[in-house]
């Protein structure tokens, strides 16, 4: 194995990880969950998954992240246009 270095509890304040989440699947999460979550900081939900699944669906993932200790945060390119939007902003 490769050694890794000792990294402080959650939650950090130095040495945060974060991980995009492309559309993972519920099960897809919690497998990520069992094998990283004290690795795992910050979760961004990109590629479309608010647009892409139930509202349900990402509600079920946002509280096993945080289950887990882990933020999560909007992003992508949904977001930037919502934002643009949201300001009354040309993007095009």
């Amino acid at each position: 194995m490769i050694d890794i270095a000792n990294r402080t509890g959650k939650p950090r304040d130095i040495g945060l990880t974060m991980v995009l989440d492309k559309g993972l699947g519920y099960r897809a999460a919690q497998d990520l969950m069992e094998y990283a979550s004290e690795y795992i900081d910050i979760i961004k939900l990109g590629w479309g998954t608010h647009r892409l699944c139930s509202e349900e669906a990402v509600k079920r993932k946002i509280q096993l992240y945080s289950d887990n200790s882990i933020l999560v945060s909007n992003g992508g390119t949904l977001f930037e246009i919502a934002y643009l939007q949201r300001n009354n902003r040309r993007i095009f």
